[in-house]
This record gives structure tokens, sequence and C-alpha cells, in this order.
């Protein structure tokens, strides 16, 4: 390749590299943002369900279309790792790379597995149309992206395999079938297609490492990390502890969203948007206004990037009266800005109604297939609206008035509270004080 045109790659490459490192950077800062949570505790657990759940995709095998994508995500990195073969090999045309050959048909052949899961994935989302799946320009971008790359390193690499001149792709199968496509064309033909399609397959690629932290595909970067740093505590002692003797606390639960821990941020990145938690929460299948998918997806996620951008901006940290005071010096000089910046979570953001809707049932976490926990944040915004804010649920209205009078849930008067052990063999107090 022309000394020209490897600079010219060299610059596409370092601005997409710069604007994807770019992306990333900020949504660390945005994660940072939030409290911070001790998730490093015993690692090999960790590392094992990284492999189970983010190479093995155990949960995903759980249904039928899982199976698909299990070859779909492995087609993904091994088009992704054959990159480093095709780049070297377009720049440089008069080597070629030893000992690839069975690697590239392995690429080869999950690549077409990819190809044939991105075409059942398609005709799922807008032919059958659960509702569980967005029907988005976002993505059906995701798709044709890497529709594009797999058809586009074939074309190369089967002109260039039909130049009588590649050892590495020399055992894959579509990359040969393609060649023989190409049988007959003349040799300045073939190099024009090599070329080409190398450069559209170049463009692509970078496009769609910039595009990923910038889209839904985010998931694709935070999922293996969502999936270690998951909680390792049963189901019931994954809800955090509050310490109610804390006097120097001025609120409780959480009511802004940079005061739920980077890993509840981050399972708003990691949401692969799959919807296997709206299809199997008690609430959502009832009707009612929450849908956990929803929630982490576009709720959560949307405002915490816009607040979160603007708070990186501004500098804008801390509570109490300082975030207070600089929150009036930002409304004065950026109105726009202070309007995101004091959006309420509560009310706005997430209805009061999807918040006291959750069962607590934690079946959209038993579904999740990157581990995302759901849960712990709706009971942390409950927590804030009864702790804080003094606001029920009507259903709970009742149950708390007869607590407080009755010391019971159900209002059953003092004198009758011992009737259900009437026909029972079991003491009561009154009759034997001498217990624990």
């Amino acid at each position: 390749m022309r000394l020209g045109w490897l600079g010219i790659f060299l610059a596409i490459a370092v601005l997409a590299v710069a604007a994807f490192g770019s992306a990333v950077h900020q949504r660390i800062k945005i994660l940072a943002l939030g409290e911070k949570e001790q998730r490093t505790d015993n690692p090999w657990q960790r590392l094992r369900n990284f492999v189970v759940y983010v190479l093995g995709q155990r949960k995903l095998l759980n249904e039928p279309y899982g199976f698909i994508h299990f070859f779909f995500f492995w087609g993904f990195v091994f088009i992704v790792l054959a990159e480093i073969p095709f780049f070297f090999e377009g720049l440089f045309p008069a080597y070629s790379l030893p000992n690839l050959a069975y690697f590239m048909l392995i690429e080869d052949v999950l690549a077409a597995i990819a190809v044939v899961g991105l075409i059942v994935g398609a005709i799922r989302r807008w032919v059958v149309r659960p509702e569980r799946l967005y029907r988005t320009w976002e993505a059906a971008i995701v798709l044709l992206l890497i529709f594009g790359l797999v058809v586009t390193e074939w074309i190369s690499s089967g002109a260039k395999a039909a130049l009588g001149a590649d050892q590495t792709t020399s055992l894959a199968p579509v990359i040969g079938a393609v060649a023989g496509l190409f049988s007959g064309y003349s040799t300045a033909a073939l190099t024009s297609i090599r070329d080409v399609f190398w450069w559209v397959h170049t463009l692509i690629f970078f496009s769609f490492m910039v595009y990923i932290p910038n889209s839904k595909h985010l998931h694709l970067l935070a999922a293996p990390f969502n999936a270690f740093f998951s909680s390792l505590q049963s189901r019931g002692g994954q809800i955090r502890p509050m310490d109610l003797e804390d006097e120097s606390a001025t609120e409780f639960g959480v009511g802004r969203i940079e005061s739920f821990t980077w890993k509840q941020l981050i399972d708003s990145f990691a949401c692969g948007e799959c919807g296997r938690c709206m299809d199997n929460c008690p609430a959502t299948l009832s009707g009612k206004p929450l849908n956990p998918k929803r929630l982490l997806s576009r709720q959560l996620k949307e405002h915490l990037l816009d607040k979160g951008k603007i708070m990186l901006e501004k500098g804008l940290q801390g509570t109490g009266d300082e975030y207070a005071e600089e929150l009036a010096k930002i409304a004065e000089t950026d109105p726009a800005a202070a309007e995101i910046l004091q959006k309420p979570l509560i009310g706005e953001v997430v209805s009061e109604d999807e918040i006291w809707a959750c069962t607590t049932c934690m079946s959209c976490q038993e579904q999740c297939p990157v581990l995302n926990e759901h849960v712990n944040k709706i009971v942390d915004m409950r927590r804030y609206l009864a702790m804080t804010e003094g606001s029920f649920a009507p259903e709970l209205q009742l149950a708390f008035r007869n607590v407080e009078n009755n010391s019971n849930p159900w209002g059953v008067g003092w004198s009758n509270r011992a009737e259900w052990a009437q026909d029972l063999d079991v003491k009561l107090i009154s009759e034997d004080q001498d217990v624990d």
C-alpha cells in the first residue's frame, strides 16, 4: 500500500480510537458520580460468573433464541479478532500472516452463523414484533453495521483469494465460495474489488467503534464488567442496609440519580434491552405501570446521561446546602442546564406508581442475562418516598395506621390478638411468663 493510503488509514484509526476513548471516559466519569460501593470481594467467584454468564451466555440459553445468540456472540468476538490480520494484510498486501488458516476457518463459519442470527433477529423484531423488543432506528443501524462488516470482509477477502495470493483464508468456506464467484475476473478488476471493499469495511469498522459507546450497544462494553461485579449475596441480601443512627444523614433512600452507587448505575449501561425482565415481571404482566426494562434502559439511563454530562461540565457535586448553592448559581447563568439538573428522579423520571407497583419478587433479576439488579434501586427509591418525603402508596396507608394503632398490619385489636391460637396447644404469655 502506498505511504499516502497508510497515512489515511492511520488518521482514521487515530480519530476513531480517540472518539471511542473519549466517549468511554466520559461514561466512566459519570459512573464515578455515584456513591462508592465495595464489589471486589471473592474475585474467583466473580471470575466464574464472568465465564459462565458472559463467555458461556448461561442465562440466554434458557430460551430457543438464546442458542442463536450464543453463536452470534462468539461470531462477533471472532469477527473483531479477525480485524487484525485483515487490516495488516490490506495495508501490506505483499505479506501474509502465517498459521492463521484454522483461525480464519472458525471465524468464517461463526460469521456465517452470525449473519443467519442477524436475519432471524431482524425477522423477530420487525415481522414477528414481540412487545418486549423495541423497533428503533438504533437497533436497525447496529444490525446493518454488523451485516456490513461481515459482507465487506467476505467480498474483499474473496477477491484476494481469487488473486491466488491468500493463504490465510485458504480453509474458509464462505470466502472460498465468494472467490469462486470471481472466477474469470481480470487481475485489475480483482485488485480494485479487494481494495474498494477493504476501505468500505475499514470505514464501517471504525464507525461502529465510535457508535458503540454512544448507543444502546454500550452494553457490549458494560455487561462483562457488570457480570463480574454482580452481587454474590442471596437475593434478600442484595438490599443495602440503612444506618438509621447516622445523625448527619439529611435523607434516606435515593431521591437523586447520583445517590445510587456506581454499581447500580452501571446496570443501566449494561442493559441490552432483550426484554426478558418485562416478559417475566408480574407487575408488567398484570397491567401495572412498572416495566423493569424501560426503567433501566430508558428512564434511568437517559436521565443519568443527561444529568451526568451537565454535572461534569459544571463541576457540580456534593449534597445538602453546598449542592443547593451551586445549583442556584447554575440556574442564574444556564437555565436550560438547571432545568435538567433539577428534574426530579421520583415523579418525573420514575413515577411513584411505578415504584410502588414492584412486588420485589426479583423475577427480573433471575431472568436478566447480564445480571442486572433492578430491585435494590426500586427499594432505595421507596425508602426515599417513605422516610424522607413521608409519601406512601395508598394500599399501605391502612397497614401503617394499623401498625401504629394495634402493632400489626391487619388491625387486629389487642384483646383479640391471641384468638388465632385458641384451638391450638400454644401457651400465652399470661399463662406462662418463664420464656425467652
